[in-house]
């Protein structure tokens, strides 16, 4: 019996390696963004922490209950009662602490810690403010990674840079969190930013998942492998978020950054000696033409070697070997140094030419807007860029739902379930899109970004105004559609430019969205400072004032887009009956 067991266990080992090493990509991807997705708390508080010990001088007692849910939650009561000049201190804080039953210690510490949250997320967002800049050095690596990555056909240090980056980012973490009176928080989410930066972050990383799985997969079945892809780092996010909190209660920082740190070595590792980089497009054609050189020139047709082949050049070997001996190696000797001469001069110019020339596929990037297309194809494209350009500005109030939170919600931990709920309301989401939307009803892509951005511009001013528990689910349910703008606006940029133009289209999107990152960042955490003793929801009304630009422009685009729509419909048509037509001819064949 232990024979057999042995043998099945040993099977299905190899069947499940067979099914790792098929999903390496995912893995690699997993172990990049898994630490962060399980740290989200830690990642989140530890700065505030920091902001009160070092920068502000409260007291430890104070500092520590910063997470203290009980208190947090009663917060919002305190600030409300901060603008109102009619009651003491004193008064307020005994008609409070008897009904909320607080104990004289929470009594004496709360209006302390309420204090502390608001002025240390204050200067919280005035570093993420100040180091919003650091960002564009993310645009100089996207200029030249694309290009780079052509022309040397390398795609593993898109993956490799970002993962180094976060090793580094963690380490930081990890050296302010053992470090916890001393290093300010300053140190961390500076060195964070800019490392991320110059190792491409996100972006990088996307590009090269994105670009490994388009060389190494049958254009037929990109689509499908793209969706694996999507499926899992959604399904990844829904398991991890909830585990947030319970990983942060059981590690702290110090172990939660130590573990995180050992997930993003282990991901380093992985890519390094198990993703094997893109092979190059010609190798297969070099491999047969050294196959074809190699093989013996006695052979005839049919593979059949030629007997008297070895006679003969054995014979003739012996008379001209001597004469035809010094005319080959000085013709060998001439040809070699003229190629390496040559390759010198090639590499030369090359290295000369790489940064021109990065910088002029750069430019040429842009150019595509300028081409004059058909049914007011140009005007209809700038739209549309310009419509994606202030949609992308108004997703930076994510980034401040978790301050936003703490502040007017008194949440500490519940952010860990929130997400994982919002992250599994959007998957539903996409669903929904994709398969109702689209395939049954057969909406245009201009309708769905309508949709989507109404739900979500409903659910922004649902945060703004409401404190229910119930009210702020609700709010995120109605942003189910939060990923079809993305997708639709790709989408419909497909039906208006060549297919050969989409992947320059596709970086002008990518510049515009490193450019715009830290110029919305400053605008909306400008706008949260100010209001945010009083009413730190304002910055909502911003987010709602575009995106009802956003909703005006595509109704104006969706009337421009349906001659292309039309003329969409019109070539799929005439394929199915091309295809049709193909299938009778067929059937005809056959029959006769």
């Amino acid at each position: 019996m232990i024979g057999p067991t042995k043998t099945n266990f040993g099977r299905i080992w190899q069947k499940l390696w067979k099914f790792i090493l098929g999903m390496k990509i995912e893995l690699a991807f997993l172990l990049y963004f898994a630490p962060g997705t399980l740290n989200t708390i830690g990642l989140e508080l530890l700065p505030i922490e920091k902001a009160c010990r070092i920068n502000l001088n409260y007291s430890d007692i104070v500092c520590s209950n910063l997470n203290n849910a009980y208190l947090k939650e009663l917060c919002p009561s305190v600030y409300e009662f901060e603008g109102n000049e009619s009651y003491t201190s004193s008064d307020f804080i005994l008609n409070f602490s008897q009904e909320n039953n607080l104990t004289d210690s929470d009594s004496d510490i709360l209006f302390d810690v309420c204090t502390a949250e608001t002025e240390a997320q204050a200067l919280k967002l005035q570093v993420q403010t100040d180091r919003a800049p650091l960002g564009y050095l993310a645009l100089i690596v996207i200029i030249f990674a694309g290009p780079l990555g052509d022309k040397y056909n390398r795609k593993k240090p898109f993956l490799l840079l970002p993962m180094i980056g976060e090793l580094i980012s963690v380490t930081a973490y990890l050296i302010t969190s053992i470090f916890q009176t001393t290093v300010p928080m300053q140190f961390h989410l500076y060195l964070e930013t800019f490392v991320n930066s110059i190792c491409g972050g996100f972006s990088l990383m996307l590009m090269g998942v994105f670009s490994i799985l388009a060389a190494t997969t049958a254009e037929e079945d990109r689509t499908f492998r793209f969706g694996v892809f999507s499926a899992f780092s959604s399904g990844a996010g829904i398991v991890l978020s909830p585990l947030a909190k319970y990983v942060f209660e059981w590690m702290g920082y110090v172990y939660m950054f130590i573990f995180c740190l050992i997930i993003h070595i282990c991901g380093v590792i992985f890519i390094i000696f198990y993703i094997d980089e893109v092979p190059k497009p010609t190798e297969s054609a070099n491999h047969e033409m050294k196959k074809e050189k190699t093989e013996p020139i006695s052979t005839l047709e049919g593979g059949k070697v030629n007997p008297g082949y070895d006679a003969t050049t054995e014979s003739t070997a012996s008379t001209l070997e001597l004469r035809s001996r010094s005319a080959i190696e000085e013709k060998v000797i001439s040809q070699l140094q003229e190629a390496a001469s040559t390759s010198k001069a090639v590499s030369e110019e090359v290295h000369k030419n790489i940064v021109r020339e990065s910088f002029d596929m750069f430019i040429s990037n842009f150019k595509v807007l300028s081409v004059v297309r058909p049914f007011s194809g140009r005007v209809t494209l700038c739209l549309i860029i310009i419509g994606y350009s202030i949609f992308v500005f108004s997703n930076t109030d994510v980034l401040l739902l978790s301050s936003f939170g703490r502040i007017a919600w008194g949440w500490t931990t519940e952010f860990a379930l929130y997400a994982s709920f919002n992250t599994a309301v959007g998957f539903i989401g996409t669903l929904i899109v994709t398969g109702i939307f689209v395939n049954l009803f057969k909406l245009a892509d201009p309708l769905l970004v309508i949709i989507a951005v109404i739900c979500r511009l409903i659910s922004r001013l649902m945060y703004a105004f409401t404190k229910d528990f119930a009210m702020i689910y609700l709010a995120g349910g109605i942003d189910m559609f939060n990923s079809a703008p993305a997708v639709a606006i790709r989408s419909v940029l497909s039906k208006i430019v060549a297919v050969d133009e989409l992947g320059r289209l596709y970086t002008v999107m990518s510049v515009l969205e490193t450019l715009i990152s830290p110029l919305s960042v400053k605008a909306y955490v400008k706008i949260f400072q100010d209001y945010l003793e009083t009413k730190p929801g304002t910055f909502y009304f911003l987010t709602v004032g575009l995106l009802a630009v956003v909703i005006l422009l595509f109704i104006r685009i969706h009337s421009m887009v349906k001659p292309f729509l039309i003329e969409a419909a019109n070539e799929e048509a005439a394929g199915e009956q091309k295809e049709n037509a193909d299938q009778n001819d067929n059937i005809e064949s056959s029959r006769l």
